[in-house]
């Protein structure tokens, strides 16, 4: 992300709103907490230029390289360019490489939201919202030679001259590849959700839309793509539903945390979740992640608070319930699962942040054991802080995107600021 002196427009702030949740809400104040005993370490603190702002935003394993990827946005310029970035390891984040740098026009923005390997054919995928100077494309770009090279694939805008951006990928490994984002209508209202496809490395197609707004469309869109193991395909955001007032007859549109499911690659879709706890206040998926039991978890948020639902029954309506409600004022934007050796569901991480008594922001991690079948009370009590970070006492920092590897190995990416309050890319690592 740029240094906070120059002027941005409107445009290229709406590249980046799916990663900002906590600047859309109100004040937090986390307190103190104890944080479970395995230790987390900094493994990547990067920027392009030294002392120019640089953010991660999403992170992911290439199961077939054993190859580690990080991706996000850095200033690459003295013009102000914020270019689209990858970053890569191939020693489980010992060491990093930028393998890809990418922009649209000199002196706008451009970032990486979404990231997906193809166990399939050994393709991977990067995509984001890149800004032409005036208006955000959405653009997925692929490698086929394990992160050295990447092209273009998909440079798509909803409306020509309004803005869109990729906020999620996932692929089938059956030559199927999903983008999920949000975008601008010819009208003006943003915040339409948008899902594409390609089929075995062909064409990219638009197979769902929904939605927009011209007053909540911020909170709109689709975020997150996954694939379980049975053939269905999830993808999950926010959509509007208009809501009446008893008193004077009139109707007012709220942010529904949404999930959507295909059951025939992407043809067809059907709601399967919509959520709304408080339609005074907009509720949002933000991530998805399936264990290796078949569980499938959203994280989020919901009347400001951070919010994680599950479905046990392969998300079929009727089935999805709340696992965590808790740390007021937050939200969830990452969730990955580690399987266990006793055969239990999977071990859950949600990240992100919440700010403190001070408004500081803090990096978090939860953890949820088994998915939290061992803790006494099913709900919050199942959740530990398994990180609470800063790079700089009373400086901001907010973890993103969280992956983890084959070995159990979890990875989070975001940034946090320095004492002078730029931005560094940061990717954090908790051993097995």
């Amino acid at each position: 992300m740029k240094t906070q002196t120059a002027k941005k427009t409107h445009q290229a702030l709406r590249l980046t709103v799916a990663l900002a949740v906590l600047a859309a809400l109100p004040q937090a104040r986390l307190a103190a907490q104890s944080l479970d005993p395995w230790p987390w370490e900094t493994v990547d603190d990067f920027q392009a230029i030294p002392g120019q702002g640089a953010r991660g935003v999403a992170i992911g394993f290439d199961w077939t390289g054993g190859v580690l990827f990080s991706a996000g946005r850095a200033v690459t310029s003295s013009d102000g360019t914020t270019s689209a970035i990858v970053n890569r390891s191939r020693d489980g984040g010992t060491n990093w490489d930028e393998v890809d740098q990418f922009s649209l026009q000199p002196g706008a923005i451009g970032v990486y939201g979404a990231f997906a390997a193809d166990a399939g054919d050994a393709q991977l995928y990067v995509g984001g919202g890149i800004s032409d100077g005036t208006a955000g494309h959405w653009i997925v770009r692929r490698s086929a030679d394990g992160g050295d090279h990447w092209v273009t694939v998909d440079n798509f805008q909803y409306a020509s001259g309004k803005s869109s951006a990729c906020t999620g990928l996932a692929a089938d490994g059956l030559g199927r590849v999903y983008a999920v984002g949000f975008a601008s209508a010819a009208n003006g209202a943003s915040g339409v959700w948008v899902v594409r496809r390609s089929v075995n490395g062909g064409p990219w197609t638009t197979m769902d839309v929904q939605g927009g707004s011209q007053s909540i469309g911020a909170y709109l869109g689709a975020r997150a793509v996954a694939i379980h193991p049975g053939g269905a395909v999830f993808v999950v955001g926010a959509l509007n539903q208009n809501t009446s007032k008893k008193k004077g007859n009139t109707s007012t549109q709220s942010a529904n945390w949404t999930v959507r499911r295909s059951l025939d690659q992407g043809v067809s879709w059907t709601t399967v979740d919509n959520y709304q706890p408080n339609t005074a206040c907009p509720a949002r998926a933000e991530a998805i992640a399936v264990d290796s039991t078949g569980i499938i978890y959203v994280a989020g948020f919901a009347n400001q608070n951070w919010v994680v639902r599950r479905s046990t029954a392969g998300g079929a309506p009727g089935t999805w319930e709340n696992v965590a409600w808790l740390l007021h004022y937050a939200a969830a934007n990452g969730i990955c699962t580690v399987p266990r050796p006793d055969g239990q569901p999977d071990d859950v991480y949600v990240a992100r942040g919440a700010l403190d008594t001070s408004s500081v922001g803090h990096w978090l991690v939860r953890k949820a054991e088994a998915g939290g079948i061992f803790a006494p009370v099913f709900n919050d009590d199942a959740w530990v802080f398994s990180d609470d970070y800063l790079r700089n006492p009373g400086k901001p920092a907010d973890a993103g995107g969280i992956a983890r590897d084959a070995w159990g190995q979890v990875y989070a990416t975001g940034y946090a600021r320095d004492d002078s309050g730029v931005l560094h890319w940061i990717t954090r690592k908790l051993a097995p």
